[in-house]
């Protein structure tokens, strides 16, 4: 009988073991064929993203192929056209060049084939976009199965010992040890989940920011670029990823060795005090070295261990750490990209590989509007150097009026009372006010007496004139890219002789219908031109010049600008005796 008990209890054991092991085998198979599903989404993924990164590197080295034919003329078509025709049709261009030979066509075709590549750029990010996202989600979704499953086992197996085993009491302790390595095992795949989710987060994040850069407009200005892309580096959603709290730019001179602070972009910052147009020579700084050495970045951890005047007025601003990169395109140093934060230590070597990432994409963007606005620049100083020709004190004349402009702008820059743009522009475009003198006479431009009526209304045509030049090109331009880059020019030109009360020439525009730019620069020309000598006239003395343009103010001039004018003084009389006698 008690033989007999002993084989039943043998067999109970032996099929409840067998029992065990087939749940074993099934939950050990199952785990494998879901973590080979995924290992194999996680593969294709890879192989995507793979695709796309080769894609991004040949269209980066298209670009850098194209680039010069934009700068110096050249086409490097051997080492362009093999890697082009991977992704875009090259028959027209190897006609346009080869054959007929045709600069401009040429051109027109490298602008299609830009075009399309940043089209395909964008396709292609928006669709690893999605492909990751897919990727993430579905990978989550069986990993917690096997969680659930594993959890759900470890229970099973606690409450099947607890009902068969006949020696429970024994191994009591046995089991509540388990139990503890069960709550530990539920701990740790917790925390490993919650790090999962923070590293898709982390890569989700990276995605958008990498779509919103590559989708920037390319027609940007240089402080719409980094206004543009500083809204993008500096967000919040990005900060604890990338801390940044300035973003800005130095635009490097080669022929003097200067480096000029731009424009910036800030948050959490009251007031910028590096501002643009603070000029280092690149040689009396630390940056020589990054070019010198031919590093990728600069890390300073803590700007108060610096004694540097431009780190002085960071320190001022409240930033105490920055991320440089220099720009270098065709082997060419064109400027630095400065990212700054108001904590110590912000930048490390997982951030700053962040930070190239976004600057390799963007250079080029940079150099696009660099480019633009440099040869624009260019092209009005040629303008001003004819004038010259013809008659040498409108020359002097240009220049004084662009550094007097250029005070009143920079207040009102500061005041946010017009775009850091604009004001650049008025400092730039302010020396061709007079362009149209190229169409007058030269026996009534030159006359050393005062014009008679006759004279006078024949020189008042010569705001119309000179808009006539710009207007052709600011159309042309814009045909050709879409933005209006010599609004400010044409404004400046045609209306500078216009008066607050509408006593004006051409159009006899009053008030705030003369653009603010025309109305600056109306202060600062007739300012000096009643401080120089003139052919049929003596200078004016400083102060008797001041009293005269303050008894205009409200007439010929805007009272509020006139106010600035005041308060800018000083400054003006140094430009005055600085630039008086040349």
């Amino acid at each position: 009988m008690k033989s007999n008990y002993n084989n039943i209890k043998n067999i109970s054991k032996s099929s409840k073991n067998k029992s065990i092991f087939l749940l074993f085998k099934k939950k050990i198979l199952l785990n494998l064929i879901i973590i080979l599903f995924i290992v194999s989404n996680s593969l294709y993924f890879i192989i995507d993203l793979n695709k796309y990164v080769k894609f991004f590197k040949d269209s980066t080295l298209i670009f850098n192929y194209i680039n010069p034919f934009f700068s110096k003329g050249i086409l490097e078509d051997k080492k362009l056209l093999p890697l082009l025709e991977k992704y875009y049709n090259t028959h027209n261009l190897k006609y346009f060049y080869y054959i007929l030979k045709d600069n401009q066509k040429i051109a027109e075709e490298l602008r299609n084939i830009v075009k399309y590549l940043q089209n395909l750029r964008e396709s292609y990010l928006n669709h690893i976009f999605l492909h990751a996202e897919f990727t993430i989600l579905v990978n989550l979704l069986f990993i917690f199965l096997i969680i659930i499953s594993n959890i759900n086992s470890f229970i099973f197996i606690k409450n099947f010992s607890i009902k068969f085993h006949s020696f429970l009491n024994k191994l009591d302790n046995v089991f509540v040890n388990f139990n503890f390595e069960i709550e530990e095992n539920k701990i740790s795949l917790t925390d490993e989940f919650n790090n999962l989710e923070k590293q898709i987060h982390k890569s989700s994040t990276i995605l958008k920011v990498l779509q919103k850069i590559i989708t920037m407009n390319p027609t940007l200005s240089l402080e719409q670029f980094i206004d543009s892309f500083g809204e993008i580096i500096c967000s919040k959603e990005l900060s604890n990823i990338f801390p940044c709290n300035r973003f800005s730019l130095a635009i490097y001179e080669k022929e003097t060795d200067n480096l000029v602070a731009y424009h910036a972009y800030k948050t959490d910052i009251a007031n910028i005090k590096l501002k643009p147009g603070f000029t280092q020579k690149l040689s009396d700084t630390s940056l020589k070295k990054i070019i010198e050495e031919k590093k990728e970045y600069r890390i300073i951890d803590d700007l108060s261990l610096i004694n540097s005047e431009s780190t002085k007025l960071l320190l001022q601003e409240g930033i105490l750490s920055n991320l440089t990169i220099p720009v270098i395109i065709n082997e060419r140093l064109y400027g630095f990209l400065f990212f700054a934060s108001k904590e110590k230590y912000s930048y490390n070597k997982t951030n700053y590989k962040l930070g190239l990432i976004f600057s390799n994409i963007v250079k080029f963007r940079f150099f696009y509007s660099y480019a633009i606005q440099d040869n624009i620049k260019t092209i009005g100083d040629s303008i001003v150097n004819i004038v010259e020709f013809k008659d040498e004190e409108t020359y002097n004349h240009t220049i004084r009026v662009s550094l007097y402009s250029d005070l009143i702008a920079d207040y009102l820059c500061e005041k946010e009372i017009i775009t850091p743009q604009k004001a650049r522009e008025i400092r730039d475009f302010a020396p061709l006010h007079d362009i149209g003198k190229i169409g007058i006479p030269d026996h009534i431009l030159l006359k050393p007496s005062k014009l008679d009526h006759n004279e006078f209304e024949i020189i008042k045509n010569h705001p119309i004139i000179g808009a006539k030049i710009i207007d052709s090109s600011n159309e042309k331009i814009y045909g050709d890219i879409g933005y209006r880059l010599l609004d400010t020019a044409f404004n400046i030109i045609l209306e500078h002789h216009e008066n607050w009360d509408g006593s004006g020439y051409p159009f006899r525009k009053k008030g705030e219908e003369i653009s603010i730019e025309a109305r600056i620069v109306c202060i600062a020309d007739v300012f000096d031109a009643l401080t120089t000598k003139r052919p049929y006239k003596d200078a004016i003395p400083f102060e008797d010049s001041l009293k005269i343009i303050n008894s205009l103010s409200g007439k010929k001039f805007d009272p509020f600008l006139i106010e600035i004018f005041n308060n800018k003084i000083d400054e003006i009389k140094k430009i005055y005796e600085n630039l008086k006698d040349e």
